[in-house]
C-alpha cells in the first residue's frame, strides 16, 4: 500500500506542474486537514484512549529541555507540513524517477541523524553505502542537467534547477522530521491515530498562518476569506491536485504506522520499490524526459548503497531498549537501563 500511494501521488502531483503557488499551498492546507480529520474518526472509532488520558500525556514533560509532550508534537507538524510543501512543489518540477531516487539521499542525513537522536550507530558498511549515494544522486542531478543543455532546453533546465534547490530542503527537512517523528512514536505513549491527529492539525495550523501571511502579502483586491474560497475551488476542480492530496493524506497515515513498527532508514527501502512503477508511468506519460544511460547507472548505485545502508543496520542498544519501555509515572523520555 505504501508503495502505490507514494507512487501514484509522485504521478499525480508531476501533472500539476506549472499550477500557481496559492493554489498548490492551498492544496497542501486541504491535505493536512483531512489528514487530520481521517485521523480525528479513526480515534473516535477505536476509542483506544479516553480523552483524560491523552490529555495527561501531552502535558507530561521531557526530562531534558522540561517542555510538554505537546510542543514536540507541533514542531513535528510544523516540520511535516513545511517539507509536504516542499514536496508539491519540487515534484512539479522534477521527472518521477529523478525526483523519487535524489529522494532516496536522504540515508544521508537519516543515519546520523539517527546517532544523534536515537543513539543508532553507524557502521562501517553504511558510512561507505552513504558514500555510493551520494555518488549517484550527484551524477544523476548533474547527468540530467548535462541532457538539457545539450538540448538547449533552457526554460526546462531552468525548472530542474529550482527543483532540486526545493528537493534538497525536503530531503534536509524531512531526514529531521522522519527521525524525530520516529522517536515520538516509539516514546510517547499515545496510540498511532491520536499522535496522527494531533500532529496533523498543528501542521494544519502552520500552513493556514503561512497562508494567511502570503495572501495579506499578494493579495490587493480580495479578503484572505475570499482567495481561500476561490483556492478551494481551484483545487476541487483539477483532478490531478485532488487526487493527488487524496493518495497523500493516506500516504501520510501508512508512513506513521511504519515507523512505529520500524526505522526511518528501513523505510527508505522499501520506497526503493517506488521506482519501478514511477518508471513505467514516466515512460507512458506523454511529454515526459526520457531515460539516459546515466540515469539507470545512477538508479542501480543508489537502490543497491541504499539496500546495504539497511542490511547493516546496528544491532539495538540497551539505550534503545530502555526508550522503548512504558511505564505509568515520569517523563515520556525514558531512563537508561543500567547492567
Amino acid at each position: 500500500m505504501f508503495v502505490i500511494l507514494s507512487a501514484g501521488s509522485s504521478l499525480f502531483l508531476r501533472q500539476t506542474k506549472g499550477s500557481p503557488l496559492d493554489m498548490t499551498i492551498g492544496a497542501c492546507t486541504v491535505l493536512y486537514a483531512m489528514k487530520a480529520v481521517i485521523s480525528l474518526g479513526m480515534v473516535t472509532y477505536k476509542q483506544a484512549m479516553a480523552p483524560k488520558e491523552i490529555v495527561a500525556v501531552l502535558l507530561q514533560r521531557d526530562g531534558y529541555m522540561q517542555l510538554p509532550a505537546w510542543c514536540h508534537l507541533a514542531l513535528v507538524g510544523s516540520l511535516f507540513a513545511f517539507y509536504d510543501a516542499l514536496s508539491f512543489l519540487a515534484t512539479q518540477h522534477l521527472p518521477p524517477v529523478s525526483f523519487q531516487l535524489i529522494l532516496n539521499s536522504r540515508c544521508l542525513l537519516l543515519v546520523p541523524l539517527q546517532y544523534l537522536i536515537l543513539n543508532k550507530r553507524a557502521t562501517v558498511m553504511q558510512i561507505c553505502a552513504m558514500m555510493f549515494i551520494a555518488i549517484g544522486a550527484a551524477g544523476l542531478a548533474t547527468g540530467d542537467l548535462n541532457s538539457l543543455v545539450s538540448a538547449h532546453a533552457d526554460m526546462d533546465r531552468r525548472l530542474y534547477s529550482t527543483g532540486i534547490v526545493l528537493l534538497i530542503g525536503k530531503v534536509m527537512v524531512s531526514a529531521v522530521a522522519l527521525v524525530v517523528n520516529e522517536k515520538l512514536l516509539k516514546k510517547i505513549p499515545l496510540t498511532v491515530d491520536v499522535q496522527n491527529t494531533i500532529t496533523y492539525a498543528f501542521g494544519m495550523i502552520f500552513l493556514v498562518i503561512g497562508r494567511f501571511f502570503w495572501a495579506s502579502y499578494t493579495s490587493q483586491s480580495t479578503t484572505f476569506a475570499e482567495e481561500t474560497v476561490i483556492v478551494l475551488r481551484q483545487i476541487f476542480s483539477n483532478h490531478w491536485m485532488f487526487g493527488s492530496v487524496l493518495l497523500m493524506a493516506l500516504l501520510g497515515l501508512v508512513c506513521a504506522y511504519l515507523l512505529k513498527a520500524y526505522s526511518a532508514v528501513e523505510k527508505e527501502v522499501y520506497s526503493l520499490s517506488i521506482i519501478a512503477i514511477l518508471a513505467i508511468g514516466q515512460a507512458m506519460t506523454p511529454g515526459e524526459s526520457t531515460f539516459k544511460v546515466h540515469s539507470f547507472l545512477c538508479a542501480v548505485i543508489i537502490i543497491v548503497a541504499s539496500f546495504t545502508c539497511s542490511l547493516n543496520m546496528p544491532p539495538a542498544s540497551a539505550f534503545q531498549e530502555a526508550q522503548q519501555i512504558q511505564h505509568a509515572g515520569g517523563t515520556f523520555i525514558k531512563p537508561m537501563l543500567k547492567k
